[in-house]
C-alpha cells in the first residue's frame, strides 16, 4: 500500500509522488520540531540553483487535499 497521485501526464504525477515522498521523509525527520518557512530570497535563491524546480510552481493545492477539504 502507498500513496496515490495523479496529474495530467505520467512525468507530472511522478514528479507529485517524489514531492510528497519528501515531505513525508521530512515530517518524520522533524518529529514536530520547530521549523521555520524560506524567506523570499531563500526560494529565488534555490530557484536559481535548481531551476527545473522553479519557486512557486506548488503553491497550489494537490487534488487529493482539495478532496478531503471538501468532504
Amino acid at each position: 500500500h502507498g500513496p496515490v497521485v495523479a496529474d495530467a501526464t505520467l512525468a507530472a504525477a511522478g514528479a507529485a509522488i517524489e514531492e510528497f515522498e519528501a515531505a513525508a521523509r521530512l515530517a518524520i525527520v522533524l518529529r514536530g520540531l520547530p521549523a521555520r518557512r524560506l524567506s523570499a530570497e531563500e526560494r529565488a535563491a534555490l530557484a536559481r540553483r535548481f531551476p527545473a524546480c522553479p519557486a512557486g510552481r506548488n503553491r497550489r493545492r494537490p487534488r487529493m487535499l482539495d478532496r478531503a477539504a471538501r468532504r
